[in-house]
């Protein structure tokens, strides 16, 4: 998780992706939750906003007895990338005009 935060820091989400990737199944809920959240971050700036939602689903839904905030947190990002998605198509009808 270390290596793959400091491929991150240096804008490097695709081999970033790939470590975090590797621990999204992880026995270890807390790596895994975490895994997922940052694979939806990674997704998130790739540009693939519905890989990012589903991401952030996913790691929302893992059961843990501190998970509220978390939860909380992956919504209000759910939130934040769907009104984005809705700014994109909105500005994508605007450009085709």
């Amino acid at each position: 998780m270390v290596q793959a935060e400091k491929l991150a820091l240096k804008s490097d989400w695709a081999k970033a992706a790939e470590l975090w990737n590797s621990q999204a199944e992880c026995k270890n809920k807390k790596i895994r939750l975490e895994a997922r959240y940052n694979m939806a971050l990674a997704s998130e700036m790739e540009g693939n906003l519905d890989e990012a939602i589903n991401w952030l689903i996913q790691s929302s839904a893992i059961p843990m007895k501190h998970n509220k905030d978390h939860k909380l947190k992956c919504q209000q990002h759910i939130a934040l990338l769907m009104e984005r998605k809705k700014e994109i198509a909105r500005l994508g009808k605007q450009f085709r005009n």
